[in-house]
């Protein structure tokens, strides 16, 4: 009996066989059209899988899919009315791209790297090899570009939370300084108010001074008028956080915030 044996692939064979290596430049082309030139043929650049009554859904991307039923959902909840159930078809369009992409085609793009140069590939598997390939590559050409849009986008947010918050707290300190103002006014001189007047009068540090913006005030001339009546006194207020940005509101007589001017982010 002869006993096969298998002979040791020389030492300076290539990690990748050739064939791999020319699909995937296949791939890429075939890719690279398909994005730059796909609506000038009329076709869409984004692979989709369409089930009935499932609508349209990336296939290279099925939590584009989820996460449209998640904002939906939110808005039904936010509106009162009740859940609907996911369609079962949409269900399983979902389940059918996620296996694409994250089971049989990086499986059958791992088979193809790990076939060294002159192993035999039938001209059906090398097609279903190529078809994979092109699958992974648009992948990941709509993937990275799409990742780096979104962490773009959710730090652009977080930063619009954070002036917004900043500045929704600034309002409310700007309500106490009002207050504080109008207290010094209506309280008579031998009590330590201005009676009438708010002249001389010195904004507290735990007012003035927060972790928020800092907050002054000038004496407005007696005519002047804004939209509430006439003007007492313009508050000025800075942030501690973003320098470059504050607000400037003019307080009347009866105590009230009007003709409200925003600077910087707060615009």
């Amino acid at each position: 009996m002869t006993q096969k044996t298998e002979l040791p692939a020389p030492e300076n064979a290539p990690e990748l066989s050739t064939a791999y290596l020319g699909s995937l430049i296949v791939a890429s082309l075939i890719v690279l059209l398909l994005v730059f030139g796909g609506r000038l043929i009329s076709i869409d650049p984004l692979a989709v899988f369409h089930v009935r009554s499932a609508g349209t859904i990336p296939v290279l991307a099925p939590w584009i899919g989820a996460a449209g039923v998640t904002i939906a959902n939110g808005l039904v909840e936010f509106s009162g009315e009740p859940l609907m159930p996911v369609d079962n078809a949409f269900r399983i369009a979902g389940l059918i791209g996620i296996l694409l992409i994250g089971i049989i085609v990086p499986t059958l793009v791992f088979f193809l790297m790990g076939r060294r140069e002159g192993a035999a590939v039938s001209a059906p598997v090398r097609g279903i090899y190529l078809v994979a390939a092109i699958m992974a590559a648009t992948f990941v050409v709509f993937v990275i570009p799409m990742g780096v849009v979104a962490a773009r986008v959710t730090a652009s947010l977080k930063s619009a939370q954070a002036v917004q918050e900043n500045k929704d707290h600034m309002i409310n300190d700007l309500n106490v300084v009002a207050w504080k103002i109008r207290e010094y006014r209506i309280v008579p001189k031998a009590l330590g108010g201005g009676e009438g007047s708010i002249s001389g009068y010195v904004i507290p540090t735990a007012v003035g001074q927060t972790e928020d913006g800092t907050y002054s005030y000038t004496v407005a001339p007696p005519e002047t008028k804004g939209a509430t009546g006439t003007a007492n006194a313009t508050i000025h207020a800075v942030s501690k956080l973003y320098p470059e940005s504050g607000m400037d509101v003019m307080l009347d007589e009866n105590g009230h915030l009007m003709n409200w001017t925003y600077k910087g982010l707060f615009l």
